[in-house]
């Protein structure tokens, strides 16, 4: 039985996307072009965490990924801006190893929502964070995981 997250704040999810010669992809923020985040967004009403996050994946890089028992979550924690712009909510962070570089692998524009995505170095990516408070914590956690 799945319980429901019961939260008095937004819930969300992103995912952190790592190329095999330890990139990551990263989307940039509609509103500021030039903040750097994961893919992901706001839970839809009636959708479970799993659901968001492979729901925002399609949406921002055009990836229809099937098989999520590969994508794990690894940091959870409240998520808000730098520039404190928006409420604060409460983020799942999920993460995923490919077995490719990041030269084999596409940016892809989100048809849906038009996000530009690109494949960045992970200290890049924290120079530019939306949210560095959240992503400090995810990123370490993703290094130690996956030996970065």
């Amino acid at each position: 039985m799945v319980k429901k997250l019961n939260s008095q704040y937004p819930i969300a999810s992103c995912i952190a996307i790592i190329s095999a010669d330890n990139y990551i992809y990263v989307a940039h923020r509609r509103n500021k072009p030039d903040a750097l985040c994961f893919p992901g967004g706001k839970l839809d009403k009636g959708e479970s965490i799993v659901m968001n996050v492979l729901r925002e994946l399609k949406e921002e890089t055009g990836v229809d990924y099937l098989y999520q028992d590969e994508i794990i979550p690894v940091y959870s924690g409240f998520c808000w801006p730098k520039d404190k712009t928006e409420e604060p909510y409460w983020c799942v962070g999920f993460a995923i190893k490919l077995e490719r570089n990041k030269d084999d692998l596409p940016t892809t524009k989100g048809e849906e929502v038009g996000i530009k995505g690109q494949w960045v170095a992970i200290n890049e990516f924290m120079q530019k964070s939306a949210f560095p408070q959240y992503d400090e914590h995810l990123i370490k956690t993703v290094k130690m995981l996956y030996h970065i």
